[in-house]
């Protein structure tokens, strides 16, 4: 499950690995009308109400909420293809073709007029997804491309593949600006600071690595999962970088210092990913959290 907050409501989008559907939760404040001692009046009320999109014909790999909240974009498997949705109708609006292979990673541009794609036939595509034009196809890449992250600014992008390298890539022209080599296995997802300064990576190594985006070279190894990293997430704030991992296990880090502050057991599954936190609450350290298994 990928939770997202959007506005005053929050937004949740289920797809696990091999699911055909994506199943949004979404959580509105409304108010209650109550009658207390002859006297009416209102309360606040949470509702939970469910949407269903099933136009995908295959597995979901990954989603991208659009910056205002309308639209989401999500990559398709066996039919190689990114669609568009329209939230209020639940309705697919667009479907981009082109890559050659399964549609791996998605990401929408902060100004909502294109979207990045990463998919296992090495590359990466930039799409005008109103005209369901490709503008660029980012070659580079020796294998598998796994993710793609678009910088907060919008001019640059990162990739990250099985090849273990990440490149950057400049959003106007295409072109690979920079190569950020350190892993030893697959790098499976990037994550970029809030004020670009620098790039967290998760990989098949078990680690995950900050790079300063000055210099592309790593600063700081991050060690302490059991089995492949499959997603990282930066906070706001950027003091604490979370990461998921193929051991179950969800690990909070200190930014700065590189030590964990938080582990989070329990999950009964693989967790895939783990989406930055918009608001944060103190973290104490060393502390694991057993959560219910459901």
């Amino acid at each position: 499950m990928t939770s997202y907050t959007l506005g005053l409501g929050r937004l949740k989008l289920h797809s696990a690995p091999g699911e055909k559907t994506l199943t949004i939760e979404e959580s509105m404040k409304t108010k209650e009308r109550v009658v207390v001692d002859d006297e009416v009046k209102f309360r606040d009320k949470m509702e939970r109400v469910y949407h269903v999109l099933e136009g995908e014909r295959n597995w979901v790999n990954g989603v991208a909420i659009f910056p205002k909240g309308d639209k989401i974009a999500s990559a398709s498997e066996e039919e190689k293809t990114v669609l568009v949705w329209e939230l209020s109708t639940k309705q697919c609006i667009q479907e981009l073709r082109g890559h050659e292979d399964i549609v791996s990673g998605v990401a929408v541009f902060p100004a909502a007029d294109r979207i990045a794609s990463a998919s296992k036939d090495k590359n990466v595509h930039i799409w005008d997804w109103e005209r369901g034009a490709c503008l660029h196809i980012l070659r580079g890449h020796t294998d598998w491309a796994r993710g793609v992250t678009i910088f907060p600014t919008g001019d640059k992008l990162v990739s990250a593949s099985n090849d273990t390298n990440l490149l950057l890539w400049s959003a106007e022209d295409g072109q690979c600006i920079g190569d950020l080599q350190g892993h030893t296995r697959a790098v499976r997802a990037v994550a970029v600071y809030p004020d670009c300064s620098k790039l967290a990576s998760a990989s098949y190594d078990k680690s995950v690595r900050i790079w300063d985006f000055s210099t592309l070279r790593c600063v700081q190894t991050l060690e302490g999962h059991e089995d492949w990293v499959l997603g990282v997430a930066v906070f706001p704030s950027q003091k604490l970088i979370a990461s998921a991992s193929q051991d179950t296990s969800v690990i909070i880090w200190d930014a700065e210092t590189g030590r964990c502050v938080m582990t989070l057991r329990g999950m009964s599954r693989v967790v895939m990913s783990g989406p930055a936190i918009p608001s944060e609450q103190p973290v104490e350290p060393a502390k694991a959290v057993q959560s219910k298994r459901r």
